[in-house]
């Protein structure tokens, strides 16, 4: 009976999600409607990465897709890497 349930889990996380490699080389979870190019980013306080996509109301804007795992990253070890972009306000349509 349990690993009835934990099958079904896997399947409803696997039906929103797909897989995915980043340009640095890391594997992942993403939403399954997220585009090359869409950003993978953290915000402020929190530990847990999401995708956001450019839109084309301006620099500043994106549209949010959800939360993303990528394996290496999560529980906030992406602080202090070198190649992370620094700190700026985006807004959310």
């Amino acid at each position: 009976m349990r690993a009835n349930i934990i099958q079904r889990i896997r399947q409803a996380i696997a039906a929103r999600r797909c897989l995915a490699v980043t340009r640095s080389g890391f594997v992942g979870l993403v939403p399954n409607y997220v585009e090359v190019g869409d950003l993978i980013c953290a915000f402020a306080g929190g530990s847990v990465l999401y995708t956001i996509r450019y839109t084309s109301l301006g620099p500043q804007f994106y549209s949010f897709f959800g939360e993303t795992y990528l394996h290496g990253l999560m529980d906030g070890e992406w602080r202090g890497m070198d190649n992370i972009a620094s700190p700026s306000w985006i807004r959310l349509v």
